[in-house]
């Protein structure tokens, strides 16, 4: 999944794309993300993160503000389209049964496509709720085929 753009949620910067190394199902380490051309050794000459597979998710952080990636990112394809971490993993929404383990950030984003409020409700109510709507979703798709 190369050549993602990474956009910082914080500040709406888009300077990281993800590497060859990027794999949604393992933690975020340096090694899956390089800055973008422009912001590079041959534009602006930012420094990048480690390539080390050691440098963990809570190091990697934007480099305009500063805030932390992890949950707090979203992807951006070659056609300018927002993925989330949920549809990297699965490519179809059924083949996320781990919406607990998602940020909070991607949690919201997968909420709000399916209409749901996420403001005054536990985690678990919501998971419940998301679940259901993804499982009607499924089904009217399957009905449309």
């Amino acid at each position: 999944m190369q050549g993602l753009r990474v956009k910082c949620l914080s500040c709406g910067g888009d300077f990281h794309e993800t590497t060859s190394k990027f794999d949604p199902y393992r933690t975020l380490n340096g090694s899956m993300f390089k800055l973008q051309k422009q912001f590079g050794p041959r534009g602006y000459n930012w420094e990048t993160f480690s390539q080390d597979p050691g440098l963990r998710d809570a190091d990697l952080e934007c480099p305009w503000c500063g805030s932390c990636y992890v949950g707090n990112i979203q992807f951006i394809n070659e056609h300018n389209e927002r993925v989330t971490m949920a549809e990297l993993k699965g490519g179809n929404l059924k083949d996320v049964p781990e919406i607990s383990e998602l940020g909070w950030h991607e949690f919201r984003s997968l909420a709000s496509k399916y209409g749901l409020k996420v403001v005054g409700i536990s985690r678990e109510e919501l998971t419940k709720r998301l679940k259901k709507e993804i499982r009607k979703h499924e089904k009217t798709q399957e009905a449309g085929a």
